[in-house]
């Protein structure tokens, strides 16, 4: 595939070395599917430029690509945020809003350093990635997830499993 022809983002991944061409043909590759995927490495490493590569090569180009830091976002906050919530789920929720997993369609919801979730929440989300459903706060109404989940992170998850503190 002649750079030319990439989407924007792909076009950005300029390195002719080998291991730079490795890392397209597995981005090509893995745009071809549906698959959540996994994406290690260290800060700076470009992990983050590799999941919208994989979005813009991808069938779902033009649904949405989402991005949720989960590092920064606060524990209170990142379950309403992922799942949205019904009117009067909690005090304050005066009306239901989708949640990121739903405003993502059909596209691509990338959760950026995901290790930093809380071991409850990420229970949460390995339902949701192994089942492709989830509710919203406050209801029983199944939602089916439609959206590729790309989950980043630089941490260490092996150590992490080791001291309980990821699943």
């Amino acid at each position: 595939m002649e750079r030319t022809s990439l989407p924007k983002a792909a076009a950005l991944w300029v390195g002719e070395d080998p291991a730079s061409l490795k890392v397209r043909a597995a981005a090509e590759k893995l745009a071809a599917t549906r698959s959540s995927l996994l994406v290690r490495g260290e800060s700076g490493t470009g992990k983050d430029l590799f999941a919208e590569i994989v979005h813009h090569l991808s069938a779902s180009r033009c649904e949405p690509l989402l991005k949720v830091d989960c590092a920064s976002l606060p524990e209170t906050l990142i379950e309403s945020e992922l799942f949205g919530y019904e009117r009067g789920a909690f005090t304050g929720a005066s009306d239901t809003k989708q949640g990121r997993l739903e405003l993502a369609g059909r596209g691509t919801l990338v959760l950026d350093e995901m290790a930093a979730l809380t071991p409850p929440m990420q229970s949460k989300l390995l339902r949701v990635v192994d089942q492709r459903v989830f509710e919203r706060l406050g209801s029983h109404t199944q939602h089916k997830l439609e959206a590729r989940i790309i989950a980043l992170t630089s941490a260490d998850l092996e150590a992490r499993v080791r001291a309980g503190e990821f699943r």
